[in-house]
C-alpha cells in the first residue's frame, strides 16, 4: 500500500449528526494527480454511532485509506495529540467533525505549504453555517468560534500569531519536531462540562519554539457548522470564561516564546502577582460582571470581557502556586530540549 501524501485528521466525539455531511464533502474533494490520502479518525469515547457513520459514508479505494484509532483520555487535546503522532502523511490537514470542506480545500492547502518551505502550517478562511438563525452579535465575535479571516499581522517586536486548527494544513516535519519536545499538554480542551480550550494553540506554539512559522490563505476554505446551542448568548459567555482560563496557560507559553524568539527575559513568574493583576482587572468593571448574569445585554462586549476576566481570575485563584511550578518546569524542559 502506497503511503499517503496527506493525512486528514479528524477527532470525533458524538458527532453522528454532523458526520454524514462532513464525509460527503470529503468524498467530493478535488484530488490533484489522484494523490494518495488517508483519513485518520480518532474516536474520543463516542457513545453514538459516529464511527459507523464514517465507515459507511467515506468512500475508500486503492488511493484513499481510512484508519480509525481510539483515545481513552477525554478531551480534544489528548485526541489531537494522539492523532498527530499517528499520521503518516507528509502533510497533515485537520478537519473537525463539524467542518464541511470546500471541493478545492485540499489543492489550495497543499499549494500554500508547497510554495513556502519555511511554513509549519497555514490557516483557512472559515464560514459559519447553521440550520438556525445566526444572531446579529455573531459577526463581532466570530473569531472566538474559529470563523472569519485570520489576523496574522504583528509588530516586529511582538510575537507572531498562530492559526486555528479547524481547516488548517500542517507540515508533518514541523509537527514531529514539536511533539519531540515531549511536553505534556496543559490545555486538553473541552471535555465534559469544561470549556477550557487552546489545545491547538499549545501545539502550534511548540512548533514556533522549533522555529516554524504560520500563515493564512483565504483560498483555503471550509464551512464551520454551528448547532443552535452554540449560537446562544449564554453559551458564548461560558465560552468566554473558558477562554479566560485558557489564557492563563497561553500566557505561560508566550513568556517562554518571548524569551526564546525575541530575547526578552523578564522578571521571574510570580503567581501571586499575576493573581493580583487578574483580580484588579476583574474588579475594574463590576457592572460588566453583573450584566453577564442577567438577561438583556446580548451582544454587549462588557459582559463578554468580564467573563473572560472572571475565567482568568478563577483559574489563577484555583491553581495558585501550582502555576509557578508549571511555568518553571515547562521553561526548564523547553530550554533543555532546544539545547539538545
Amino acid at each position: 500500500m502506497k503511503l499517503p501524501i496527506v493525512s486528514i485528521l479528524s477527532c470525533v466525539y458524538n458527532g453522528a449528526s454532523e458526520l454524514p455531511q462532513a464525509m460527503q464533502c470529503l468524498n467530493a474533494l478535488e484530488r490533484p494527480n489522484d494523490l494518495p490520502i488517508e483519513l485518520l479518525v480518532v474516536d474520543n469515547n463516542s457513545t453514538d454511532d459516529s464511527v459507523s457513520q464514517i465507515q459507511n459514508k467515506f468512500i475508500q479505494n486503492d488511493r484513499t485509506f481510512l484508519r480509525i484509532i481510539h483515545e481513552k483520555r477525554q478531551g480534544a487535546g489528548w485526541a489531537t495529540r494522539t492523532g498527530l503522532k499517528a499520521c503518516r502523511g507528509e502533510f497533515i490537514a485537520i478537519m473537525d467533525q463539524d467542518n464541511w470542506v470546500r471541493p478545492d480545500w485540499l489543492t489550495a492547502g497543499l499549494a500554500a505549504l508547497q510554495a513556502d518551505k519555511k511554513l509549519g502550517g497555514v490557516g483557512s478562511l472559515n464560514h459559519a453555517v447553521s440550520k438556525s438563525k445566526i444572531p446579529p452579535w455573531f459577526d463581532r465575535y466570530q473569531s472566538n468560534f474559529a470563523v472569519g479571516p485570520q489576523k496574522m499581522e504583528h509588530a516586529p517586536e511582538a510575537l507572531p500569531p498562530v492559526i486555528w486548527s479547524a481547516g488548517c494544513f500542517l507540515r508533518a516535519e514541523a509537527v514531529k519536531q514539536a511533539l519531540a519536545l515531549d511536553i505534556e499538554p496543559l490545555m486538553v480542551s473541552r471535555a465534559g462540562k469544561s470549556m477550557l480550550a487552546g489545545d491547538d494553540t499549545e501545539t502550534f506554539m511548540l512548533m514556533q519554539l522549533c522555529g516554524w512559522r504560520f500563515s493564512y490563505d483565504p483560498r483555503i476554505q471550509i464551512d464551520h457548522f454551528m448547532p443552535e446551542k452554540r449560537l446562544k448568548w449564554r453559551y458564548y459567555l461560558r465560552m468566554r470564561e473558558g477562554n479566560g482560563r485558557t489564557a492563563v496557560y497561553v500566557d505561560i507559553y508566550r513568556r517562554i516564546l518571548a524569551e526564546i524568539l525575541l530575547g526578552k527575559r523578564g522578571q521571574d513568574y510570580q503567581w501571586h502577582h499575576e493573581l493580583q493583576k487578574a483580580r484588579s482587572a476583574l474588579l475594574s468593571d463590576p457592572l460588566g460582571l453583573i450584566a453577564a448574569t442577567i438577561p438583556g445585554f446580548e451582544g454587549n462586549n462588557r459582559p463578554a470581557l468580564a467573563m473572560s476576566r472572571w475565567g482568568a481570575y478563577r483559574e489563577r485563584r484555583d491553581q495558585g502556586a501550582e502555576l509557578q511550578n508549571i511555568y518553571n518546569s515547562l521553561r526548564k524542559k523547553v530550554l533543555n530540549k532546544l539545547g539538545d
